[in-house]
């Protein structure tokens, strides 16, 4: 669900892509990322990040929150 996953990027992504998705000096922008790639093929690098990106699951988050915050990018 896009309003939890707000709650989840905010929590465990905006430190690096920023607040609104706008990017920053150690993460890319994420906005209109629904034009570059699939809700495949973001939950696939959330559940296996390319370093310096850090894995949060398991352990900090459940592939609900995956979901959600798949789902929350979505409309970026």
């Amino acid at each position: 669900m896009a309003s939890a996953g707000d709650h989840l990027y905010g929590t465990n992504c905006a430190v690096c892509h920023g607040v609104h998705g706008e990017g920053t000096r150690i993460g890319p922008s994420l906005l209109h990322i629904r034009a570059r790639t699939t809700p495949a093929s973001l939950t696939a690098i959330i559940l296996d990040p390319a370093p310096p990106m850090p894995r949060l699951e398991p352990g900090h988050i459940s592939r609900r929150d995956v979901s959600d915050i798949v789902a929350y990018l979505q409309t970026l």
